[in-house]
């Protein structure tokens, strides 16, 4: 049950980053173009290492991670990294989530697919959270 426990931390962090303030009448936790704290950023630097263009998204090296507007779906926000030469990539923690799924939980991998990775024409398969939960 480890990677249930993986699972719920992560979408803890991905719903502070709600789009909106409807999520169970919370807030957000944090504002667009804010930096996540240590604890969270830690926990999303783990996973990128799970995404499937890995390389690419960190390209010379990861700083932080930090809440932007997506740069194509406007009214959603997403999980952008910091590289340490200052340019910023947009990442899909779906995918990172489902690289780790392939490796600890096969059986739940291919579920998670069919619900969260297969394309529906939205924001949430460009790298997004359009909550209540890509790139």
């Amino acid at each position: 049950m480890k990677e249930i426990k993986v699972i719920h931390h992560f979408r803890e962090i991905a719903e502070a980053e709600c789009p909106n303030e409807s999520l169970n009448g919370r807030g957000c936790r944090y504002s667009v173009d804010q930096q996540l704290n240590e604890s969270d950023k830690s926990v999303l630097m783990m996973t990128l290492y799970f995404h499937p263009r890995r390389d690419e998204k960190i390209g010379i090296g990861a700083k932080d991670i930090k809440v932007i507007n997506h740069p194509e779906y406007r009214d959603t926000r997403c999980f952008s990294l910091v590289r340490t030469d200052g340019t910023i990539e947009d990442f899909s923690y779906r995918k990172c989530l489902h690289g780790a799924l392939e490796i600890i939980a096969p059986q739940r991998a291919k579920k998670y697919r069919e619900k969260f990775l297969t394309p529906k024409d939205s924001a949430k398969d460009s790298g997004c959270l359009d909550l209540p939960l890509d790139n």
